[in-house]
């Protein structure tokens, strides 16, 4: 039997954005809530999560999503301001935005999701929304203080960056967290 590896693609960051975003989450860690922060180092842009899949199929699904890297440019993107998911009367993610190439993205995503629809996983019924997840909220404790730290973001701005490849990584659950490993790199614009 084929082992199973637990995937998702994504973009990746440079290390100022995720300076950027350590930098706002220390200050939304100052509000007390009852929050599971994400490690910095683990921060990512998803752009599809495909759960379980038999280890053999790696090489099958950077093929089919090698045809949307490739029609896609080079990204130009940015964090800017916060949010939570799914509203402020319940929070359960606390994340940060991204404005530039949104269109681009989108249709990235919307390419890559027809794709893997070829190979039979479930197409995305909600629209995509880009978002870098800062935390994952555990309890309704300091939801006030940390409703108010999430809309002082709301003119956050943090560094440009340019997102040149679409990976395949690996996803590990473990106590201390999830620790991802990148088993394809699939450049944009190729």
């Amino acid at each position: 039997m084929s082992e199973s590896l637990r995937l998702f693609l994504a973009l990746d960051l440079p290390p100022e954005v995720r300076s950027a975003l350590e930098e706002v989450q220390r200050g939304l860690k100052g509000t007390g809530a009852d929050v599971r922060w994400v490690r910095i180092a683990s921060i990512h842009l998803t752009l599809k999560f495909l759960g379980q899949v038999e280890a053999g199929a790696v090489e099958e699904i950077r093929r089919a999503v090698e045809p949307a890297a490739s029609a896609c440019p080079v990204l130009s993107l940015h964090p800017a301001g916060a949010g939570v998911f799914p509203g402020p009367r319940s929070p359960r993610v606390v994340w940060i935005g991204l404005e530039g190439d949104l269109e681009r993205l989108g249709a990235l995503a919307g390419e890559v999701d027809l794709a893997l629809a070829g190979l039979g996983f479930q197409a995305e019924k909600r629209p995509f929304q880009p978002h870098l997840t800062l935390g994952r909220v555990r309890s309704g404790r300091h939801k006030a203080g940390l409703m108010e730290g999430v809309l002082s973001l709301a003119g956050f701005r943090g560094p440009e960056f340019q997102a040149r490849e679409l990976i395949l990584f690996r996803s590990e659950l473990n106590p201390a967290g999830a620790v991802y490993t990148a088993l394809e790199r699939i450049p944009l614009g190729a």
